[in-house]
């Protein structure tokens, strides 16, 4: 091969060799700026969503202790009333104060609506599940009281296992409660509240399939 047309062929080789990796140069380039956009994008996203949850956090507290106290001293005063109601000597005076405690529900179903205001859902399930365990204590045990003093109702043959059943629900879906709000409080934004409900759809499932 002449050498004039050999230097040609080999600069024209080098030219497409640079063209390549100028070409493979750029597309790693771009690459990586899109990289690290969509990075920054994602870390401004989460800093935002940190700080809004930062925003509620503290209502939040206070709004699910309040609820969780006036829960917990209503339960208690409940619990009272049942053991009086389990004993031989049933005095009806003395159990009378801790069922017809309206103040303290009174207080109970504000702290359930003002939980009810800020959610999120799972805390909101729960919130009323407690609450409908503790009227079910009271409506039973006024059943209950009936019973013992001879009027027994057709429709609630056994209030007494009504009664302590809805006792122990109350308590049990007050730990969950419980339980959930130190999830949410602790959760830094970075749980949305689509990924609190899906969560507790699957719990309500595998609850179900039990």
């Amino acid at each position: 091969m002449d050498s004039g047309i050999a230097a040609i062929i080999g600069a024209a080789i080098g030219a497409v060799g640079s063209a390549i990796t100028s070409g493979v140069s750029g597309f790693w380039a771009r690459s990586q700026m899109k990289l690290q956009l969509a990075t920054q994008e994602r870390q401004a996203e989460r800093q935002a969503r940190a700080a809004r949850f930062d925003q509620i956090r503290e209502p939040r507290k206070q709004v699910y202790s309040e609820f969780a106290k006036q829960a917990d001293a209503l339960v208690d005063q409940l619990g009272i009333a049942v053991q009086a109601l389990q004993s031989e000597d049933f005095d009806w005076e003395a159990v009378a104060p801790h069922l017809r405690n309206d103040e303290a529900v009174d207080r109970l179903i504000d702290s359930f609506h003002a939980v009810s205001l800020e959610g999120p859902e799972d805390i909101n399930y729960l919130s009323v599940a407690v609450v409908q365990h503790v009227q079910g204590v009271r409506m039973h045990a006024t059943a209950w009281v009936l019973k013992r003093n001879g009027t027994p109702l057709e429709e609630e043959p056994q209030p007494e296992v009504d009664t302590v059943n809805d006792l122990e629900g109350a308590r049990s879906k007050l730990t969950e409660f419980r339980h959930a709000a130190m999830l949410v409080l602790r959760a830094e934004g970075h749980k949305s509240e689509v990924e609190h409900m899906r969560q507790r759809a699957r719990h309500l499932l595998s609850e179900s399939e039990e």
